[in-house]
């Protein structure tokens, strides 16, 4: 199975990319997210990390299932993504990394379910989506620069300098 990644802890503490043989792996080729630059921003932002409530991403043919997961190393912040060529839907991802990943899947003593979000998470979603906004209009116009991480829109990071 190709283009197909897990990104997580297997049997000890310690979050790398792995092939569906749970090998380590560095090259993951055109996938969007690289190979450690997920680490802890793809599962559900700004509240308490529910071990099972996932989120589910779509960028540049690729789909991610990422959630807190704690059934390795049970530090905060501990968390698992799961990685597909191609666009899927919630319920296909669920089911291919079952299949691509059963060693992984089977420690979980949660369930895997689609987040909800929050009131305060959908307004902090609300407000950087209007920054977004702003920031594109800014850019556009060539004025000054904000800065902005991950907008829960596109997935798209802005680093700009405040007045330049």
């Amino acid at each position: 199975m190709g283009d197909v990644f897990y990104f997580g802890c297997v049997e000890t503490a310690g979050h790398y990319m792995h092939n569906t043989h749970l090998r380590s792996v560095h090259e993951v080729g055109d996938m969007p997210w690289g190979p450690y630059g997920q680490d802890g921003k793809l599962p559900p932002q700004g509240g308490p990390q529910v071990e099972g409530q996932a989120m589910l991403h779509h960028k540049d043919g690729w789909t991610a299932l990422s959630f807190w997961d704690r059934s390795v190393d049970t530090r905060g912040g501990c968390n698992s993504n799961f990685f597909f060529r191609g666009t899927y839907e919630f319920a296909e991802v669920v089911a291919l990394a079952r299949t691509a990943f059963p060693k992984v899947w089977a420690r979980f003593q949660f369930d895997v379910v689609p987040y909800k979000g929050d009131a305060s998470f959908k307004e902090k979603a609300d407000l950087i989506l209007a920054d977004h906004a702003e920031a594109e209009k800014r850019r556009a116009e060539g004025g000054e620069k904000i800065h902005l991480v991950g907008c829960p829109r596109c997935g798209a990071e802005f680093e700009y300098e405040e007045g330049t």
